[in-house]
């Protein structure tokens, strides 16, 4: 993930090239960039825990390893921003740069659809906040619900 996020040729602690230590990633959370991998963290988009308690309690062992390794709902970000996150909804927390809020709300959505996890009402509202931000000119994903 580090190594293809990067706008950069990454670089390695040692020669066996197994671990990143510097590129150029942008956090998506705060709009900074990030130039030392280790002030990085993986972010789950859907937080583990969050699906755990949304209907992803009931999965398979290989659906869990599907959701936990899905690419979509995977972000290097700001690990400070990220621990704060914690498993949060979008109810709860939010990015600080409201710019990435349209493509927080669509990636969610596309993930919470796509593994059938449960949306509470407070998390659809949100969610259907976070749409209203995406401009006009895009196609903007139907608020949940709005079937």
């Amino acid at each position: 993930m580090l190594i293809q996020s990067s706008r950069v040729p990454v670089t390695y602690r040692d020669a066996r090239q197994c671990v990143v230590d510097s590129g150029e990633w942008l956090d998506p959370y705060s709009g900074q960039l990030i130039y030392q991998a280790a002030e990085l963290d993986i972010d789950h988009l859907v937080p583990l825990k969050h699906a755990h308690g949304h209907g992803g309690n009931n999965w398979p062992l290989r659906r869990r390893e599907a959701f936990a390794n899905d690419i979509d709902n995977l972000l290097p970000v700001s690990a400070s921003l990220n621990r704060t996150k914690g498993s949060s909804s979008p109810d709860q927390w939010l990015p600080p740069d409201r710019s990435y809020w349209c493509e927080y709300g669509r990636r969610w959505q596309t993930v919470k659809q796509r593994y059938a996890l449960m949306v509470t009402p407070p998390e659809l509202a949100a969610l259907n906040g976070l749409m209203q931000t995406c401009p006009r000119i895009s196609s903007a994903p139907t608020p949940l619900g709005a079937d």
